[in-house]
């Protein structure tokens, strides 16, 4: 491909983000009044995990082909950049007012969830994930959006 060629698809590829993301902003925030759901519950579920899919699907391709330093090091280094660049971009730009809801709930089931991926990482001798600890995380998640509702 030329780099022209490539240099447009960038571009475009640019823009539709950003259009995307506006419209993804603006309809969770619809469907949050139409379902009479607040907007944190929305954002924690609905734009949390379209927004996951791409390390989801990367991090299982990765796994499949036997990748797994792959598919750890992008859902660690996905997290660190939301966390850190995204938050920090965004609260340069202007003030972030943080509900209390997530500030005394989600933060510290953030920290106990990071917390317990410690736990199961540290037994560097045996040094991976296994099934049962997969499935462990999936009803955590699944007791934390069932714990939000």
């Amino acid at each position: 491909m030329k780099v022209w060629v490539a240099g447009i698809i960038f571009l475009f590829s640019c823009a539709g983000l950003a259009v995307g993301a506006n419209l993804l902003v603006e309809h969770a925030a619809i469907i949050a009044e139409g379902l009479g759901v607040s907007q944190r519950v929305i954002s924690i579920t609905m734009v949390a995990v379209g927004t996951s899919i791409p390390e989801l699907a990367t991090s299982v391709i990765a796994a499949l082909k036997k990748e797994t330093e792959i598919a750890v090091g992008n859902i660690i280094g996905s997290n660190i950049m939301n966390i850190l660049s995204v938050l920090g971009f965004t609260s340069v730009l202007g003030n972030i007012n943080v509900d209390q809801a997530i500030s005394h709930f989600d933060i510290p089931v953030m920290l106990g969830v990071t917390l317990l991926l410690l736990l199961i990482m540290v037994p560097a001798k045996r040094s991976k994930i296994v099934r049962w600890e997969g499935a462990l995380m999936i009803v955590v998640y699944l007791l934390y959006i069932y714990m939000i509702f």
